[in-house]
């Protein structure tokens, strides 16, 4: 993961219980510059932020005239 070099953003749930946010957060330490998003609550599929989802989708993809 250190080799990654692309913008790279992780949402994560804190309550997610496919993907537990520790690993989402251990993951994120190491990719250089790594934006990680905890969202307090939705479960792996987020369901109820999709807000932030679509605000954070946008944030990466502005930049780059998406």
């Amino acid at each position: 993961m250190e080799l990654i070099t692309a913008p790279t953003t992780i949402i994560n749930a804190e309550d997610d219980p496919m993907s537990a946010f520790d690993n989402a957060a251990r993951a994120a330490d190491r990719i250089p510059g790594c934006r990680l998003v905890a969202v307090p609550a939705g479960g792996h599929l987020l369901l109820g932020s999709e807000r932030v989802v679509q605000e954070e989708v946008r944030a990466v993809a502005r930049p780059h005239g998406l």
